[in-house]
């Protein structure tokens, strides 16, 4: 139920849930980059190299997906070419539409974020089991794909007792 009066959102809602554990992750993530190569590597950035990764995109691409303006990935992008991560490139005879272009130095470190992922998934799943931690997965896809106007599949199994 929904408290009219409240002047902030709920923490039990689940866009706050899913809020609050992004935060945390993010946190987390940032605490096992801690005295590596990738230790300077802001959460906001980090999510432009993860736009970039998925395919090739032009700064302004990467804007509308993150929906962030085009000036806030400028600024990430130009952080993120200082640490050595990514290099622009023109996009064919349009000299202000860039391409973004990740480095060997960006893939590596999306492989260890990976990696530190499985790392949290794997205490997540100390605690809610192999099954749950799928199960959980599983609802979220569900969820991903309903607010998308994506077809839904039921879950393989249900929630434990």
């Amino acid at each position: 139920m929904v408290d009219k009066t409240a002047a902030t959102l709920s923490p039990d809602n689940v866009r706050s849930l899913i809020f609050y554990l992004g935060e945390e992750i993010d946190r987390q993530l940032s605490q096992m980059r801690r005295g590596t190569a990738f230790s300077a590597v802001r959460p906001g950035d980090a999510r432009i190299l993860v736009i970039a990764s998925r395919a090739s995109a032009t700064l302004s691409e990467i804007a509308r997906t993150a929906g962030v303006t085009r000036q806030a990935v400028h600024s990430a992008t130009q952080r993120l070419q200082a640490l050595g991560l990514l290099t622009l490139e023109s996009r064919g005879g349009d000299l202000r539409e860039k391409m973004i272009i990740l480095t060997d130095a960006a893939r590596l470190g999306i492989r260890m974020t990976e990696n530190q992922i499985s790392e949290l998934e794997a205490q997540f799943a100390k605690v809610i089991g192999k099954e749950g931690l799928e199960l959980l997965r599983s609802y979220l896809k569900i969820a991903l794909m309903q607010l998308r106007g994506q077809s839904l599949e039921k879950p393989a199994s249900t929630p434990p007792a």
